[in-house]
């Protein structure tokens, strides 16, 4: 684990096999952090022609980053060292809630349409979840390997196409169609 943030490049869903060799598909690094990566979230700034990064560290910090600079794209950086043990919260309630996995439960999305929620877990399955109206798992897989104790470690729904990628220890990330 080298504690960077690599953007990549997708190849073509059509492609000769025996065509030219693709050009590299690591399109760009950040270097900033200095443990584990565990969250990155893309969002645009209203009324900026801009897109910024954020990502959130096991080093206790949380960055963001400008994607569009260059040289130095890393905008703010803050650091956590330590929990007060305080949550504060003004009001909310739980829904409903679910035994999910079989251990812990690492990483959550929801789906554009709002539908579905993803989640995946140190126990190495992906599931999926009708939130709406079963609030039933509608598929499960098993996708990563375990390693050192833990599965999967993100799961991300793409916002306009019918995409899907995961992440795990096994240091692979997958994209599903």
């Amino acid at each position: 684990m080298d504690s960077t943030i690599r953007v990549w490049n997708l190849p073509p869903q059509k492609r000769d096999n025996y065509g030219p060799i693709d050009s590299p598909l690591n399109f760009t690094t950040y270097i900033g952090h200095t443990d584990a990566i565990w969250d990155l979230r893309l969002f645009p700034i209203c009324n900026l022609n801009t897109q910024f990064l954020a990502s959130a560290s096991a080093d206790g910090t949380v960055k963001i980053w400008n994607t569009e600079a260059e040289g130095s794209p890393l905008k703010s950086s803050w650091g956590y060292y330590g929990n007060d043990g305080e949550l504060p919260v003004n009001g909310g309630k739980c829904n409903f809630s679910m035994l999910a996995h079989l251990d812990s439960v690492t990483t959550l999305d929801i789906d554009p349409s709002g539908m579905i929620l993803i989640s995946g877990g140190h126990d190495t399955s992906i599931r999926l979840w009708d939130i709406v109206s079963t609030r039933q798992c509608v598929q499960e897989f098993v996708s990563h390997r375990r390693k050192s104790d833990e599965g999967v470690l993100c799961v991300e729904y793409h916002r306009s196409l019918p995409w899907m990628a995961s992440g795990g220890a096994d240091s692979v990330v997958k994209i599903y169609c």
